[in-house]
């Protein structure tokens, strides 16, 4: 299924902060191991821009996780749907 910029920007920036929380990271710990610069992990965080390809693979490495599950619809508001 595709989605449009305004969802990719607000799944990945929920299912960032979601993993940060589990991690008891801050987005300067994010930046750090990501390799990305601080105003693009800032911007991706906020949910104001929608990252490129090889940035959101840099963050998906940096948590040990895949570009799907950064793009996937939350866990509770699929819940809510059902």
């Amino acid at each position: 299924m595709l989605i449009n910029k305004t969802t990719a920007k607000k799944r990945i920036a929920t299912n960032l902060r979601r993993m940060l929380d589990a991690r008891h990271w801050t987005v300067a710990d994010l930046v750090r191991e990501s390799g990305e610069a601080h105003n693009t992990v800032y911007r991706v965080f906020r949910g104001e821009n929608v990252p490129d390809a090889v940035t959101l693979a840099n963050i998906a490495d940096a948590l040990d996780t895949s570009v799907d599950l950064l793009l996937q619809e939350s866990v509770e508001k699929s819940k809510t749907l059902a």
